[in-house]
């Protein structure tokens, strides 16, 4: 990806950008669009023409589709982008290869044309290395804390608090903390419980990753405090997808951003994510939560859904958004950049304030 965009020639624009920032950009202008004209605009070939004008050739870094919304808008733009009367150039980088994308997610039916149309238009090249030069050893930068075998956090509290100060003092270079500090993303305020504005955050997991943040709300919060300390992370599990999947959207955030961190976890990264698949008894159990907790606040949104979805049995025991598949395939991705994360190269970087 570098020696592609370095290599484009100066008479055409460009740009490069994470997936996440790109879907961000793009919900964005589907809001303003819907906002200006009404709901039943169409707006997509109006976001794909705005794009086009922007950048003859585009670049996303881990081009990835895990949500419907994202499916459905997306689609449409990449069939408009590749058009003739277009004629962007796209590349892209991706774990997973054209016909693993939103694997098993709602609606793929409707994804499908996209694939096909990425497998056509691009030249689709598998690299395949038995190498993950981000799992290296490196010197560790003691950012990281788990409490040694046998115990837990809160039988090491002391020290786990220690840690956390210690580092965040060392990131906000000893200024004054402020407490319960509001973040405007789009209109909308994002409480930041412990910060020195525009250099350091602290957070509870519970805080990060517990509360209806999106990928939108990460990559502000990242840009805007380049160093974060995170406490208390638990033991992960496929029963709290959604949390853990804020967890690996804030970490691709981070990555992105270059973001320092340090942490205070019950295990080390590489033993956080319980990858037992649950048997039909108990994935059929996280939905009936599921679909309880959706009734109570939205008894229409979960009849309907329940209907799309068809949860029969076959459905619960091979679809990878319940068995935990797609979170264990980004959690492994999330553990080779948390190791380089942890290293000294990656923490003796220059800081942009």
């Amino acid at each position: 990806m570098d020696m592609f965009y370095s290599t484009i020639p100066p008479h055409l624009t460009k740009k490069r950008i994470h997936f996440h920032a790109f879907m961000q950009d793009v919900h964005k202008r589907n809001f303003q669009l819907h906002q200006k004209h009404g709901r039943d605009y169409d707006t997509a070939p109006a976001i794909a023409s705005a794009i086009a004008r922007e950048a003859n050739v585009l670049c996303f870094d881990e081009f990835q589709v895990t949500d419907v919304a994202d499916a459905m808008i997306l689609r449409r733009i990449i069939d408009i982008l590749l058009s003739a009367s277009h004629g962007s150039v796209i590349f892209m980088t991706s774990n997973r290869a054209p016909d693993q994308l939103y694997k098993d997610g709602v609606q793929r039916a409707s994804f499908i044309p996209c694939i096909e149309l990425i497998k056509h238009q691009s030249h689709v090249i598998y690299l395949k290395s038995p190498t993950d030069y981000r799992k290296i050893d490196r010197p560790s930068q003691g950012t990281y804390f788990f409490p040694p075998t046998g115990k837990d956090l809160k039988g090491v509290l002391p020290q786990a608090e220690a840690h956390a100060d210690r580092w965040f003092n060392y990131f906000s270079q000893g200024k004054k903390p402020e407490f319960d500090v509001e973040l405007h993303i789009w209109g909308r305020p994002v409480t930041i419980p412990k910060c020195v504005v525009g250099v350091a955050a602290q957070f509870t997991f519970q805080e990060l990753c517990c509360r209806a943040l999106s990928a939108a709300d990460y990559l502000e919060i990242t840009r805007n405090f380049p160093c974060i300390v995170i406490t208390d992370i638990p033991l992960l599990s496929v029963r709290e997808r959604d949390v853990t999947r804020r967890f690996i959207t804030f970490l691709d955030a981070a990555y992105e951003s270059g973001t320092k961190m340090a942490v205070t976890a019950e295990r080390p990264f590489e033993h956080l994510f319980t990858d037992e698949i649950p048997k039909y008894e108990d994935t059929a159990n996280i939905v009936k939560e599921v679909a309880r907790k959706t009734a109570s606040t939205a008894p229409e949104a979960a009849e309907k859904k329940g209907k799309e979805l068809d949860f029969e049995g076959d459905l619960l025991e091979n679809n990878e958004l319940f068995s935990g598949d797609e979170e264990r395939f980004a959690f492994a991705r999330a553990l080779s950049r948390l190791k380089q994360m942890a290293s000294k190269e990656w923490h003796e970087r220059e800081i942009h304030y």
